[in-house]
């Protein structure tokens, strides 16, 4: 009876242990890789509603048009990511640059930085539960650096907010970002870099806002004199443009952020 009464109290235990590592571990961004869509468009994204239409969960907060890649769709399509390059990777034109997802078919794409002019994109999603407040959270998503663009920026990172945005400009958003990477943000060819921080939730966010939130007084950016690829619009090389991929808000430890902080000063 007591080895009975001893292997249930281990079972229960391993299951309740088991339970809170998940909980734990649970991605609060609905459709982090892109992969759930409506219908996957073959050209630009030319308005917010058009974007709504094509993504589940994922909306753009102002009239900057992310864009979204697949290659699910036709090889002829602008937003098909090897552009004429499929056969021979390191040549041929390319709506901003060739590109394989880092996980999946699908993978987003926004502009950081436009020379001469401050336009800005964004990525917003309503997280499927909302933040505590004071309790801590790893923000992150996986970038890759466009092949066809002249510049690569930094001040790349997100905000969290209790309530959606949602402007009629495609200028900088006056928000204040909860992370803004300070590097400017380089990655070699089909490489994806991770962005990553741990904050202390200051309200009970319900959302996500991924972008550079700094105009381009305020911006860094390198200069690429020779881009490994052409794109189809002179005027889209004329920026720093950013692929996304598998963004994830989990819940972290005190002793996780204290570390991350300390790190940061470094």
């Amino acid at each position: 009876m007591r080895i009975k009464n001893k292997l249930l109290f281990v079972v229960c235990s391993l299951l309740f242990l088991s339970s809170f590592f998940a909980a734990k571990a649970q991605n609060l961004v609905p459709n982090p890789s892109f992969e759930l869509y409506k219908q996957l468009p073959c050209g630009v994204i030319s308005t917010q509603i058009a974007f709504a239409a094509a993504l589940q969960n994922w909306t753009l907060p102002s009239r900057g048009t992310a864009d979204i890649f697949s290659t699910k769709i036709d090889p002829s399509c602008w937003a098909y990511p090897f552009g004429d390059s499929y056969f021979d990777m390191k040549k041929g034109k390319t709506a901003f640059g060739v590109q394989t997802p880092r996980t999946g078919s699908v993978m987003t794409g926004i502009a950081t930085y436009l020379e001469n002019r401050d336009y800005r994109e964004y990525l917003q999603v309503k997280l499927s539960k909302p933040l505590q407040k004071g309790l801590y959270y790893r923000v992150s998503f996986w970038v890759a650096q466009a092949s066809a663009v002249y510049f690569a920026a930094n001040n790349l990172g997100f905000c969290l907010l209790k309530d959606s945005v949602l402007v009629a400009h495609d200028k900088p958003l006056k928000l204040k970002p909860d992370f803004a990477a300070e590097q400017v943000i380089e990655t070699k060819f089909l490489e994806w870099y991770e962005i990553t921080a741990i904050i202390e939730a200051k309200e009970e966010a319900n959302y996500l806002l991924i972008g550079n939130f700094a105009n381009n007084k305020s911006t860094t950016v390198t200069y690429i004199e020779s881009p490994m690829h052409e794109s189809w619009d002179k005027y889209l090389q004329n920026a720093a443009y950013y692929f996304i991929d598998d963004v994830s808000v989990q819940e972290e430890t005190e002793e996780e952020f204290a570390g991350f902080r300390k790190r940061e000063k470094r």
